[in-house]
């Protein structure tokens, strides 16, 4: 699978998540989803994968909730 399908994928879920709400006690909390998606080019090693990974997940915090990055070509 291709990053541009990986991220259609990735779409799909965020939009069905979208406007959900989990009820806590008395209050409505909205649900929200961040993801990465990694291409892995089948020829770095698995370490180059786990840090790939590791960069795609960190990239998704400080640019707030509800994110899709993506990492590799």
């Amino acid at each position: 699978m291709d990053g541009d399908k990986g991220l259609a994928i990735c779409r799909r879920i965020q939009d069905a998540i979208a406007g959900k709400e989990m009820q806590f006690n008395d209050q409505s909390i909205p649900v929200t989803v961040s993801q990465c998606v990694v291409v892995w080019d089948h020829e770095a090693g698995m370490d180059a994968l786990i840090a790939s990974v590791e960069q795609a997940l960190a990239a998704t915090e400080p640019n707030g909730p509800n994110r899709l990055e993506r990492v590799g070509a």
